[in-house]
């Protein structure tokens, strides 16, 4: 769990511009801090350097999107992200064992893995018939209360179980669970 709220806004400032060319040097500027000062705080609370972690995130965005969008080009899908086709696939296969085109010859193709549930998969129909249901509402001011959670997907559900039981006097009938 990632408490900090200077890192908190580097991982939501990176997670929000993950298409954009980021630097360490942007992040930390965004924060208030000097490149080297932060890089040190964010790699003691995280666990991996600010230019890995976002490495990681581009990767494992853009495995989401070929697994997803199966008609789009895979060049695309690592242009997208900041890589060159040669480079794209010498970093996806460092980082998941397997070339972009492997992986997307490898998955399911009409499923997707749930983190949240302990469901071992959804169809994407099932994801249509939600995309049904759903609608865009203004909501009033109201007080939030989330945790980032920085850990293996596997592991969500348990990690979800075990923060709605800490805040537990905060949920009420009407309380929105996201």
């Amino acid at each position: 769990m990632i408490n900090n709220e200077s890192i908190n806004r580097a991982i939501d400032y990176i997670l929000n511009n993950i298409s954009e060319d980021l630097s360490v040097d942007d992040v930390a500027s965004h924060c208030d801090f000097s490149k080297y000062y932060f890089s040190r705080l964010f790699k003691a609370e995280t666990g991996e350097s600010i230019y890995e972690f976002i490495k990681r995130v581009k990767l494992e965005q853009s495995a989401f999107r070929l697994k997803v969008e199966k008609n789009k080009n895979i060049t695309d899908i690592g242009w997208k992200y900041g890589y060159s086709s040669s480079n794209y696939s010498s970093a996806f296969r460092q980082y998941h064992d397997l070339s972009p085109i492997e992986f997307r010859r490898s998955i399911a193709q009409k499923s997707l893995s749930n983190p949240i549930f302990c469901v071992s998969d959804i169809s994407l129909e099932s994801f249509k018939e939600c995309n049904k249901k759903i609608s865009i509402n203004t909501l009033a001011d109201c007080r939030v209360i989330y945790e980032r959670y920085k850990g293996s997907y596997r592991d969500l559900s348990t990690h979800w179980c075990n923060f709605q039981e800490k805040y537990q006097q905060f949920i009420t009938n009407e309380t929105l669970l996201i």
